[in-house]
């Protein structure tokens, strides 16, 4: 009796320790905004968002760089080119290491709140920084991870400011800012086939 227990735990525990949710593209956003002349703030985003979040806690968020969009196409192409730079560097990604005791023991509708270390890689630089959560199971069991305060992005730690300064002159622009508020929403579903 005790031989068959073991066997059962250790077959729930070997099923448990290869789960993993995968990223749901569609109930997942990331958008910033960039403020040009001072003044004039427009909010952009990405489209293609893929990722994971294995049963260790591991996760990462792989974003297109070019499928953003800012809503008018010349700038689309501006950006894509002179800033992203996406020929060169296609991925933008976001890696991080979560509690998943705290995040299984949730039930469905629980959220809870804590201060996370992620890392940003972007233009081929990477950087780390304390972001602050709210994350909920919902009801069909899925996991969402929400940003509750903007995460500020200095561009000049991820050496895009001569990109900026090449979008100034042909947009012809006094200035556009290099600190940049994004905020996000990643929602993980079960990868299983169901």
């Amino acid at each position: 009796m005790f031989v068959r227990v073991l066997l059962l735990v250790s077959g729930l525990w070997a099923g448990l320790a290869h789960a993993g949710l995968t990223l749901d593209g569609s109930r997942s956003s990331l958008h910033l905004v960039s403020t040009k002349n001072a003044a004039i703030a427009e909010v952009h985003h990405f489209t293609a968002l893929n990722g994971s979040l294995s049963a260790q806690g591991d996760v990462r968020v792989d974003i297109q760089a070019e499928s953003l969009v800012t809503h008018i196409d010349i700038r689309d192409q501006r950006m894509k080119e002179h800033l992203l730079e996406v020929a060169k560097f296609p991925v933008l990604s976001i890696t991080a290491k979560v509690d998943m005791v705290a995040v299984n023991a949730l039930a469905a509708g629980e959220q809870i709140q804590f201060e996370q270390t992620i890392a940003v890689t972007l233009h081929g630089a990477e950087k780390s920084y304390q972001l602050p959560l709210r994350v909920t199971r919902l009801a069909d069991g899925a996991i969402q991870a929400t940003t509750i305060a903007p995460l500020v992005v200095n561009l000049a730690d991820f050496q895009l400011l001569a990109g900026v300064d090449q979008l100034k002159a042909l947009a012809k622009l006094n200035s556009i800012a290099t600190q940049i508020p994004v905020v996000a929403s990643f929602t993980f579903k079960d990868s299983k086939p169901r």
